[in-house]
């Protein structure tokens, strides 16, 4: 963790879960959980209300977020792309998610 996170795990509180399922309950208590995934019922990022203070699910690239945590999703969001493959790296998309988020907040939206 020390070396992925280059310290920030000793400033920025974070907790280990056994499942995603466990993590993904914590987080929906008075939180909308927003699952990033290229599910057909998504919404494109960028027509998105995203909300203040959400919980956001990234999966990974191969399998994507389980099933059970989508069911539990309070809604789903997507990074629209072009091309066969849809499949975006998930550090990469979790930037794109942050920067979207950042961007509104500056904008005042």
């Amino acid at each position: 963790m020390g070396r992925t996170s280059r310290g920030t795990h000793s400033s920025v509180p974070w907790r280990w879960f056994r499942d995603a399922v466990e993590a993904a309950e914590l987080l929906s208590r008075g939180r909308t959980l927003v699952c990033v995934e290229n599910s057909p019922d998504a919404v494109p990022l960028h027509l998105a209300e995203l909300p203040a203070g959400g919980a956001y699910v990234f999966g990974n690239e191969a399998e994507g977020v389980s099933p059970e945590v989508l069911e539990m999703s309070h809604m789903k969001v997507t990074i629209p792309q072009s091309g066969g493959r849809r499949c975006i790296n998930v550090s990469s998309t979790a930037a794109m998610v942050a920067w979207e988020i950042q961007r509104r907040r500056l904008k005042g939206e």
